[in-house]
């Protein structure tokens, strides 16, 4: 199976500001305040990877128990 193909938002017809807004929110409103420990998001579009970040801790603390 071949990896997907890395493409920039904009070949795909959606905007680089609109995901760093997408991810300061889920940073400010999930990870900062303590109700996740970390995040992953990836989008996908027209057999390309447009997006891909990951926010946070691979561990949980003992807040998140």
């Amino acid at each position: 199976m071949l990896a997907p193909t890395p493409a920039s938002p904009e070949s795909a017809g959606m905007s680089k500001a609109g995901f760093d807004r997408l991810e300061q929110h889920i940073r400010q409103r999930y990870v900062d305040a303590g109700r996740f420990p970390g995040t992953q998001l990836l989008v996908y579009r027209r057999g390309k990877v447009v997006h891909s970040t990951v926010q946070g801790s691979p561990t949980s603390s003992a807040r998140h128990r």
